[in-house]
């Protein structure tokens, strides 16, 4: 099997999205039993589709999470700023916060859509739409309810996978029947009179806001782990004549200059 590479990221492998994405990928594939097209088509997925949207997602949050680190520190060391004798509060703000927060969403769905050409590679699934839930039901039917890619995919489905796509179709189709996305700047709130800076948070309509920054450190680590956890586990269902297992490095283990999660090891049980 070639591999080609070319720079698709200012990001090294030192980066775990990228380490886990495309160098752990790599390694792995090699000992499961597809067809070169279906390992070209694997690593072409994870590493030219997968990767650049996750990480643009991480890039985002790493810009706006600085940016918000500064603002908080300009407040601690001078305060709050004033105008006409402090009747007037100025807040710090997040420019184009909004247009950040959509672009995350957009790579954020866009990755998973991207991921679903996994099952068609390996299993010849002929899945057309960006739909989990109808991968979870491709998979019951394949596999059974209680098996663990099934159950993988119905609980990352209700868990996380849908609010994602929510948010992002309340962008896209604002007013309909999800409503709206509602993205909140730097705003304030008094505690016994004493004004108190909030960071930038989100909600959807009848949902309480949350830090945004939180939410897309979440989003991001849910979807590395989804889709290097889900490879693995369709990979573990083919025929493999190697006796070999894929197994989790601890993360104090695991090299600084490419933190690969996963590694194949021997299993001669």
């Amino acid at each position: 099997m070639r591999f080609h590479f070319q720079q698709i990221s200012d990001y090294g492998t030192k980066n775990p999205i990228v380490a886990r994405l495309c160098l752990q990928v790599k390694d792995i594939i090699k000992f499961y039993p597809l067809n070169e097209t279906q390992k070209e088509n694997v690593f072409g997925t994870m590493c030219m589709d997968v990767m650049p949207r996750i990480m643009t997602c991480y890039k985002i949050n790493e810009e706006i999470r600085g940016e918000i680190i500064k603002c908080k520190e300009k407040i601690n060391k001078n305060g709050i700023l004033t105008q006409s004798q402090k009747r007037t509060l100025t807040l710090p703000s997040i420019l184009n916060l909004t247009e950040r927060v959509e672009t995350f969403l957009y790579s954020s769905k866009s990755a998973l859509r991207d991921f679903i050409k996994i099952f068609n590679v390996i299993f010849k699934a002929n899945l057309k739409k960006a739909r989990y839930d109808l991968v979870y039901e491709w998979a019951k039917g394949e596999f059974g309810e209680n098996d663990n890619l099934t159950k993988v995919l119905k609980q990352d489905h209700d868990l996380w996978i849908q609010q994602i796509v929510k948010m992002r179709n309340v962008v896209e189709h604002p007013g309909e029947s999800s409503g709206h996305l509602h993205i909140h700047n730097f705003c304030i709130t008094y505690i016994n009179s004493k004004p108190l800076i909030v960071e930038p948070s989100w909600n959807l309509n009848g949902a309480s806001a949350t830090p945004i920054i939180g939410d897309m450190t979440t989003f991001i680590n849910n979807l590395l782990t989804f889709c290097e956890e889900i490879l693995i586990l369709c990979l573990e269902k083919l025929d493999n004549k190697l006796p070999v297992k894929v197994v989790e490095i601890p993360e104090n283990k695991r090299r600084p200059e490419c933190p690969v999660r996963f590694r194949v090891t021997m299993d001669f049980k």
